[in-house]
């Protein structure tokens, strides 16, 4: 038996590191590659934080996507998708610890532990944040289990 591992060398449950807002552009992690494997995890949780900065507040909303073809910014090998993957909205498979969804942030200053409710059967994961307003920052830490 043995425990997988999330993540890349020196990126271990990074998928957001703490990314500036600018406008209203989407924030896709991770960086580079806009797409981490999950190395065959059943278990993931997030942790979604924004902060305002200079007395600001940062607005928007996450959302989580999975895909089975994503070929991680290498060249495509069998079912592999040569534009990046085919990506599929799961943001409600993911629960706060109440059991509420994932809330959009209206102000910054907000830290969201979130959960993925049932096993989680998918070869990549990403995370986007999409700001409609305001200024601050963002970033989302992950942790994932699996025994092989």
């Amino acid at each position: 038996m043995s425990r997988n591992i999330f993540g890349n060398y020196n990126r271990e449950g990074r998928l957001i590191d703490a990314v500036a807002i600018v406008g209203t552009t989407p924030i896709v992690g991770p960086q580079p590659s806009g797409g981490q494997y999950l190395e065959g995890l059943d278990g993931l949780c997030l942790q979604l934080v924004s902060s305002g900065s200079s007395g600001g507040t940062v607005a928007g909303a996450w959302l989580i996507e999975a895909s089975n073809d994503f070929s991680g910014g290498g060249a495509p090998t069998l079912n592999d998708s040569s534009s990046g993957g085919t990506w599929s909205d799961i943001t409600a498979l993911f629960k706060t610890p109440s059991g509420g969804a994932i809330a959009a942030v209206v102000s910054g200053g907000t830290n969201q532990f979130a959960q993925v409710t049932s096993r989680l059967f998918a070869r990549a994961i990403r995370v986007t944040f999409t700001p409609t307003g305001g200024a601050g920052n963002v970033s989302c830490l992950a942790f994932g289990s699996g025994i092989t």
